[in-house]
C-alpha cells in the first residue's frame, strides 16, 4: 500500500507550477490563496500606566471622519502598562481606522488623550498589514505620545 500523505503537497504544487506556466490559473491566485486575509492592529503601552481608549474600523475606506465617527463599528480597548495587545479582522471589514480617545490613566480615568487620522485601506495600509499604534510618555507625564506604524 502507498503512502499519500504527500498528496496535499504535490496538489498545491502542480496547481502552483500550472499557474507559472499560464495554465488554468494565475500567480497573483495561487498568492491570494497563500496570503493573510486578514489585518491586524496592535497596541503597544511603552508608558507606565494603562492606555484605554477606543478603535472605530468600517468597511468603507472613503468615508469621512465624521461618518465614521457616527457609524463605524466601535472597539473599546485597555492596555496595561509595557503590555502589547493585538486584534485583527477579515480585511474586508478593516477599510479605515480611526483611534479615539486613547487615555493616559494617570490617576483613574485622569490623563491626557491623544487620537489619529483617519487611516485608509489603499494608502496607508493593506490587506495582511499590521497596523501598530505605540503608547509612550516623556518625562512630564503630560507628555502623551502616539506613534503610528505598518508593518
Amino acid at each position: 500500500m502507498r503512502n499519500n500523505r504527500n498528496l496535499p503537497t504535490f496538489a498545491l504544487m502542480a496547481t502552483a507550477a500550472s499557474a507559472l506556466m499560464g495554465g488554468c490559473g494565475t500567480l497573483s491566485s495561487i498568492t491570494s490563496l497563500l496570503s493573510p486575509n486578514r489585518t491586524s492592529v496592535r497596541f503597544v503601552n511603552n508608558g507606565d500606566f494603562a492606555v484605554e481608549g477606543r478603535l472605530i474600523i468600517d468597511d468603507e475606506q472613503n468615508t469621512t471622519e465624521e461618518l465614521l465617527e457616527q457609524f463605524g463599528t466601535e472597539i473599546s480597548f485597555r492596555v496595561e502598562a509595557g503590555e502589547t495587545m493585538t486584534l485583527s479582522r477579515d480585511c474586508d471589514a478593516i477599510q479605515a481606522i480611526l483611534l479615539d480617545d486613547a487615555n493616559l490613566q494617570v490617576i483613574g480615568s485622569a490623563g491626557p488623550d491623544a487620537r489619529s487620522d483617519v487611516l485608509r485601506d489603499g494608502s496607508d495600509f493593506g490587506c495582511g498589514d499590521r497596523v501598530t499604534f505605540t503608547f509612550d510618555h516623556g518625562g512630564l507625564i503630560t507628555d502623551f505620545d502616539v506613534v503610528v506604524s505598518v508593518d
